[in-house]
Formats: structure tokens, C-alpha cells, sequence
């Protein structure tokens, strides 16, 4: 199959070729396809709607940005994340404790803008492993556009994200072993939380206005450049995780 083909940039709205961009960036796939032979070179992939969890090759692609809207989510955002997620960022330390990674000298808005634009990507994405995803309504896609190419917060649109890093007390399972499962976004059953997985790490994001006094125990990423708090997550009490995975094996 063709790797561009002629459409309306999901971005810029031109009608132009279009490139078979990835929802979540090739980086992470090409790291299980050379290191987890024991996995065929394939993540875990877990389609909550379609309730299966599978050794899925597909790298969840969808002709979506032309060129030059490629290169620039690239470059303004998923070079850095990626390598903020793979802890290759020199400025950014990290302090571990039981409960918790500190990372300091944080570019939150610009980590909270790539996973903002991984939720948008899925959204409007007929991948079949997304295909039943439906987070953003169609009438806010102009509005996450201008929060995307533009100097503007997650809060204009209500938006809040929060990171946590998986760990498994309970099966042992390593993080190597972890980095290879990916969860494409579901809403939670209380329908306050979008949340999906990747790279051992679990995210969450949210519309819910919650009260002012409550908002800090969330750890939620911020508008500036500094320290993020990430706790650990066992990933054995994600309620949808067991029950699309674990209950089939155990």
C-alpha cells in the first residue's frame, strides 16, 4: 500500500498529499519490533471497544497530515516527548522514591500538547484498531487545531493530563515487558477519564471540572517549564486492563 495518498490534512484543512502518519509515535514500535523477539517483534495491543487483546503488528497509521504539518508535529512535539518518555532528555533528572518519579526541568505544556495530539489523532482516525474510538465531538477539532499550532493551554478547552508509570507487583512483570502493551484510549466507567496506555506508561485525560481544593492530588501536567510528578501505577488494579487481558490468562 501507498504511503501517501490525496486528502484534507486533518491540520493545515488543505486538500493535499497526505502522509500515513502514526497516532503514537514509530519510535516505540520499532523499539518492541528489535527487542521482543519473544513477542514476534509485536506489541500487545488492546482494543477496549472491540474487547480483544492481541499480538497486532499494526502500528496504528492513518493517512491524516501532509508533509509539512508532519514535520512540524514532529519537531515541536514528539521529538521531544519521545525522548522525555525514553529518558534521553539531558536537562531533565529524575529523583525515584516508593511511590513516585520526580522529573525536573519539565516542558509540561509542550509534553501535554503531544499527548493531547495522540488523543486528537485517534479520534479522527479509521484505523482499524481505533476505528470505534470516539473522544472529541467534530466541532471542537478547529479549536484543538489553534491550541496545537498556536501559544495556547490545554485549559482553554477544559483539557487536563496526567502521567503515570506502570509497574506490576503482583505478575512480576518487568518494565521491558510492560513498554510492549498498548492500550488504545477508553473512557472509564465513572466517565470522567479518557485513558490509554503505552510505553509502560498509563495516561489520563479529562474534561471534569473538579473542585480547586482537589486539583493538586492529581498531578495534573502544567502550563510551564518544571517538575513533574509521575507516580507508579500497578497495573493489575486498572479495572479495564484486567478485564480485557488478565481475566483470559489467570
Amino acid at each position: 500500500m501507498s504511503n501517501v495518498k490525496t486528502g484534507v490534512c486533518l491540520n493545515c484543512q488543505k486538500i493535499t498529499e497526505l502522509q500515513k502518519s502514526h497516532a503514537i509515535n514509530k519510535t516505540f514500535f520499532r523499539e518492541i519490533s528489535t527487542k521482543c523477539p519473544e513477542t514476534f517483534g509485536k506489541p500487545l495491543q488492546i482494543k477496549y471497544h472491540d474487547n480483544e487483546a492481541n499480538l497486532d503488528g499494526n502500528q496504528i497509521t492513518y493517512f491524516q497530515f501532509c508533509k509539512n504539518c508532519e514535520n512540524y508535529f514532529n519537531s515541536r512535539y514528539e521529538d521531544y516527548s519521545v525522548k522525555f518518555f525514553k529518558n534521553n532528555l539531558s536537562r531533565v533528572k529524575q529523583r525515584t522514591t516508593k511511590k513516585f518519579i520526580r522529573y525536573s526541568n519539565v516542558d509540561q505544556k509542550k509534553l501535554g500538547k503531544f499527548l493531547l495530539s495522540i488523543y486528537w489523532k485517534i479520534s479522527n482516525s479509521e484505523n482499524d484498531l481505533v476505528r470505534n474510538v470516539s473522544i472529541f465531538p467534530n466541532n471542537i477539532n478547529a479549536v484543538i487545531r489553534n491550541i496545537l499550532n498556536n501559544d495556547e493551554c490545554l485549559s482553554k478547552i477544559g483539557c487536563k493530563i496526567r502521567v503515570f508509570k506502570l509497574i506490576d507487583s503482583k505478575f512480576d512483570i518487568k518494565d521491558d515487558g510492560l513498554k510492549q502493551i498498548i492500550m488504545t484510549p477508553f473512557l472509564s466507567a465513572n466517565g470522567t477519564w479518557y485513558s490509554m496506555m503505552f510505553y509502560g506508561f498509563f495516561i489520563q485525560m479529562t474534561f471534569y471540572n473538579f473542585r480547586e481544593d482537589d486539583i493538586s492530588q492529581f498531578r495534573f501536567l502544567k502550563d510551564n517549564i518544571g517538575s513533574l510528578y509521575v507516580n507508579f501505577k500497578e497495573i493489575n488494579e486498572i479495572h479495564e486492563f484486567k478485564e480485557r487481558v488478565l481475566s483470559s490468562y489467570y
